[in-house]
């Protein structure tokens, strides 16, 4: 897989982040994010569903949306990690 933020995201607004619970099942959620250095970062709490699944499991998908979390694009397979407290301030 490429390193790169994939032409149909670069510049977008939104993306759905796919999550996976642990019986395999997703859950996907519009966020707003930044780019930085080839990577996209989204700040939520860290107590939430999605950071729960991505501590279990840091398989992701994204893909360009709009507010609503309509999809408007390809899936892509990426890999989520969470930041440590540190680099929150970023």
């Amino acid at each position: 897989m490429s390193n790169q933020i994939p032409a149909t995201i670069r510049g977008q607004k939104y993306i759905s982040l796919k999550t996976f619970r642990k019986n395999g099942a997703g859950v996907a959620t519009a966020v707003w994010f930044g780019e930085e250095n080839e990577k996209l970062y989204v700040m939520t709490k860290s107590t939430t569903g999605k950071c729960k699944r991505i501590r279990n499991n840091p398989a992701v998908t994204v893909a360009p949306c709009n507010i609503r979390g309509i999809v408007t694009g390809v899936e892509i397979a990426a890999v989520a990690r969470l930041l440590p407290v540190p680099d929150h301030s970023r």
